[in-house]
């Protein structure tokens, strides 16, 4: 059978499975987080006119989109007991959502973003009820790490160079930092996994490892 006839087929499971994501997405927050709802509905809005699955991206797979179901980024928070004193970082932050919860809970985040359309999307999202958010348009291998406490790594589709160039910028940074890694965990003895979260995204059921950078060996 042709591959595109196979994709036609598919199409109603997904349109099923995407209308149920949302449903208890937006349940949830309503339910747990109901400050979220203004950035919530604002990013919705957005994406009517702005689809973050645009062609306007690079051909890279390294910038295949997705969406982290926000219940998962919630539970994941929580179990880190990240608060006030924490200051967060999404690392390819996308429409903001991500951002957008951590700072709806108290804590201070940043998402860094290549493309532009998404940084204005996340900000569009953002208005001005989220004061402990921000947005800047980078490459976030370019970006100076050092004053976050804990970093989200949405890394399923990078590469292998990517991920090394990332991994290098972390072991750098203070011990303590917590790594939110995606998929598959950032492999290096000095980042072991401290647990591992199955949690829903827009294409499927994903792992997400919490991993706490410990203190280099002594020379």
């Amino acid at each position: 059978m042709p591959s595109w006839v196979l994709r036609i087929l598919r199409l109603p499971g997904h349109a099923l499975f995407m209308l149920g994501f949302a449903l208890w997405e937006w349940s949830y927050i309503l339910w747990k987080r109901p400050t979220l709802l203004p950035g919530l509905w604002r990013s919705w809005e957005w994406s009517l006119f702005h689809s973050p699955y645009s062609r306007r991206r690079p051909s890279s797979d390294e910038f295949t989109y997705g969406e982290i179901a926000l219940p998962t980024v919630d539970k994941l928070l929580t179990l880190l007991h990240a608060n006030h004193n924490d200051c967060m970082i999404d690392l390819g932050s996308g429409r903001g959502r991500v951002v957008l919860l951590a700072a709806c809970r108290g804590i201070p985040a940043e998402g860094i973003e290549l493309l532009d359309h998404l940084v204005k999307g996340a900000q569009y999202a953002q208005g001005n009820d989220f004061p402990l958010a921000r947005f800047q348009q980078n490459n976030f291998l370019d970006v100076d790490l050092q004053h976050a406490t804990i970093v989200w790594v949405a890394g399923t589709c990078w590469t292998s160079e990517t991920r090394a160039r990332i991994l290098d910028k972390l072991l750098a940074m203070p011990e303590g930092t917590r790594v939110i890694s995606i998929t598959r965990p950032l492999k290096h003895p000095r980042l072991p996994v401290q647990t591992v979260v199955q949690g829903w995204t827009s294409w499927g059921r994903d792992s997400y490892h919490v991993q706490l950078l410990t203190p280099a060996p002594p020379p």
